[in-house]
């Protein structure tokens, strides 16, 4: 199976990366931490990111319509069943 495309735009940007850093003498070092470090996925840390992310965007959504005093579309209740959606369906680590 081919890579997904975020795969390979990340890759690519780490590739650019390495390549920036070895031309310019004033880089020492690079890091690269978390589960793209170890070669790992971490399925809990991805769904508590993916879920801090759709919090994020929902309060966006409500300062926008806030600040255009119109009224913000979604019940908090579907919000919620979405986030609840996506807890029980996120794959087991």
């Amino acid at each position: 199976m081919p890579p997904h495309p975020f795969e390979s735009a990340r890759e690519a940007t780490l590739a650019a990366l390495a390549r920036h850093a070895a031309a310019d003498p004033r880089i020492e070092a690079l890091w690269l931490q978390g589960s793209r470090a170890t070669g790992a996925r971490d399925a809990a840390a991805l769904r508590s990111a993916h879920l801090r992310i759709g919090d994020a965007l929902v309060d966006a959504g409500r300062g926008a319509c806030a600040r255009l005093a119109v009224p913000y579309p979604i019940e908090p209740a579907s919000e919620q069943a979405v986030r609840d959606l996506v807890e029980a369906s996120w794959p087991s680590p």
